[in-house]
């Protein structure tokens, strides 16, 4: 029994490595493009947000899509995640995306004392500092849109949600994504999406150029608060 155990963890281990490899072999081509730029006077702005990676899969992917269409985000990372992506968090940052702090574990914050949560964020800067120095998240976004006031008086950053819910983690039709963002965005929305699955990545494709067509430019967090003051 116990050698069985040991075969499942090399092969579990073998396959991460060679996900992990895959994905540095794959972003090769893109570590010297131009940052993204934003269309200057744009009327209509948009945030896309994304939360739970990097995935080693289909964050690269994402990544690609809004490239693609010259679309700045915001990713809300979660800690765990950090280390073993090291490439996909540099990419995040070179093509002009925006880091957000999602915790280290994904846990529900309203279940922790006060001590866990400040220390589920500060692991979470301490992971991303092992990657980039010098970059210091300015937003929080609690793991599924939990909070209480414990929540808020632990976090020492200014937390975030969203008023558009993309249904992503649980919806993998793409046509009803599609139309759950379409139907209900407006100048202003902050729209959650998950950069963890196929469903997104899909999605995407369809709703960026639609986004355009209506006049929208999407833009990170700071960028949309920055044009409202």
């Amino acid at each position: 029994m116990k050698r069985k155990n040991w075969i499942f963890i090399i092969c579990i281990s073998a396959l991460i490595l060679l996900i992990v490899g895959f994905s540095l072999m794959c972003m090769e081509g893109r570590r010297d493009r131009e940052p993204i730029v934003v269309e200057p006077g744009a009327e209509k702005l948009v945030a896309l947000t994304f939360d739970d990676g990097p995935h080693p899969l289909y964050t690269l992917r994402v990544l690609d899509v809004l490239y693609e269409h010259q679309a700045p985000s915001t990713f809300f990372i979660s800690g765990k995640n950090i280390l073993n992506n090291r490439g996909l968090i540099e990419q995040m940052v070179s093509d002009g995306h925006e880091l957000g702090n999602h915790t280290y574990h994904h846990y529900d914050l309203t279940t922790l004392t006060k001590d866990e949560i400040r220390l589920e964020i500060q692991r979470t800067q301490e992971a991303l500092e092992q990657v980039l120095p010098d970059y210091s998240m300015l937003y929080m976004r609690p793991p599924f849109g939990r909070y209480n006031h414990q929540v808020l008086m632990a976090s020492h950053l200014p937390m975030i949600l969203w008023d558009i819910d993309s249904y992503d983690w649980a919806i993998s039709d793409v046509d009803i994504i599609f139309s759950v963002i379409m139907d209900n965005v407006q100048d202003g929305s902050i729209i959650v999406f998950h950069d963890d699955n196929i469903a997104t990545v899909k999605a995407l494709e369809r709703i960026l150029p639609e986004l355009r067509q209506r006049g929208f430019q999407p833009v990170t967090l700071t960028q949309l608060f920055e044009s409202e003051n």
